[in-house]
């Protein structure tokens, strides 16, 4: 884990496990997961 965008999906997926433990949780855990797939995107970089 070298980037700063891997730690933060880290933590946003682990954040979103935790929210689903509880059945209230659920969606919000959901839309953690989503994004932690949206800081995988190459939102700011340029492609050489």
């Amino acid at each position: 884990m070298d980037s700063i965008k891997e730690k933060i999906l880290m933590i946003i997926a682990v954040l979103g496990c935790i929210w689903c433990i509880t059945i209230v949780g659920i969606p919000f855990g959901l839309q953690f997961f989503k994004i932690a797939k949206l800081s995988l995107a190459p939102f700011g970089e340029k492609v050489v």
